[in-house]
């Protein structure tokens, strides 16, 4: 993570932001899961769930800061921060099933389906909105950046600042 003031600030706030779409997307798959009326056998109470959920955030903590998630190092370009969160929460997904399977409780697989897929399309849509509010902010606060040197090297410094807005 890079230090910085207002940089930091961003990344931890995205991380909150990240932590609580994974709790609320938690809350809404167990929701959509028992409030069906289905008959639950051997039904877990939530608790059990919000302890995965805890657990869950701890992973995507862990995740966030060794892939460097805060950081947009390619862009604002959607298929690279989907690519990037794909990737994220593969891994983190992948180590909270491993832990699911240790601990040998039977958590519902609906829920736990639903909560990958509400968690990562809300994911996605943390980026968008930070991005909408970011890019809105730069625009009130936009520098202006005369570039002089030899063309090739002013068409990839233009280029940087073009994908990479945050840094100035």
């Amino acid at each position: 993570m890079i230090l910085g003031g207002s940089r930091r600030s961003f990344e931890v706030g995205l991380l909150l932001a990240d932590l609580v779409v994974i709790q609320l997307s938690l809350v809404l798959a167990y929701t959509v899961r028992y409030s069906t009326g289905l008959t639950a056998v051997g039904k877990l109470s939530f608790p059990f769930y919000a302890a995965a959920g805890l657990l869950a955030a701890g992973l995507w903590i862990l995740v966030f800061i060794l892939s460097r998630m805060g950081e947009v190092r390619t862009g604002w370009r959607l298929p690279n921060i989907v690519s990037h969160l794909f990737v994220g929460s593969l891994v983190g997904g992948l180590c909270f099933l491993a832990e699911v399977y240790l601990t040998t409780v039977l958590y519902s697989r609906l829920v736990l389906i639903l909560w990958a897929v509400v968690g990562f399309g809300s994911l996605i849509l943390v980026r968008i909105l930070f991005w909408r509010v970011f890019s809105t902010w730069h625009n009130l606060t936009r520098r202006k950046v005369l570039l002089l040197g030899s063309l090739d090297l002013v068409l990839e410094a233009a280029a940087k600042i073009r994908n990479h807005p945050e840094l100035l």
